[in-house]
């Protein structure tokens, strides 16, 4: 009986001793947070400002598609990937270092981003420049 009894004490004591340590808990961040464009890019990436520039128009194009519902299977684009992908394919003629040699101004580009996350689902987007705020000519630094 006594050794029952010692057995039940060393299992007690064992329990609270591992109760007893702390560990931090975890930090999870939720796979469906929105990310802004400069998260997207991996940071160790050395992109210049202008690929930045391009890279941040793209994702906001593809931000639109998956709004629209046009990402998924059986869509225009079975994933994200693929949007991407093609839109970079597809490049920006006319934001290209020949056709913007001091750059992009970024403050004009914000100006684009929005209008493109907020731009209706009805009319397609074939090129960036279908939104006049996103036209080479307002958009570049002069």
């Amino acid at each position: 009986m006594i050794h029952r009894g010692a057995v039940a004490v060393l299992a007690l004591g064992s329990l609270v001793a591992c109760a007893a340590r702390e560990e931090p808990e975890p930090k999870f961040t939720p796979a469906s947070r929105m990310t802004t464009p400069e998260e997207r890019v991996p940071p160790e990436a050395n992109l210049s400002q202008h690929e930045r520039s391009l890279s941040a128009l793209t994702n906001a194009r593809c931000d639109r598609e998956a709004r629209c519902n046009n990402v998924g299977a059986g869509r225009k684009y079975e994933n994200r990937a693929q949007c991407v992908a093609k839109l970079d394919d597809e490049g920006y003629s006319d934001l290209n270092e020949d056709n913007c040699p001091l750059g992009v101004d970024q403050d004009k580009l914000g100006a684009c981003l929005v209008s493109l996350r907020d731009h209706e689902c009805g009319p397609p987007l074939a090129r960036i420049d279908d939104l006049r705020i996103c036209a080479d000519t307002r958009v570049c630094v002069h």
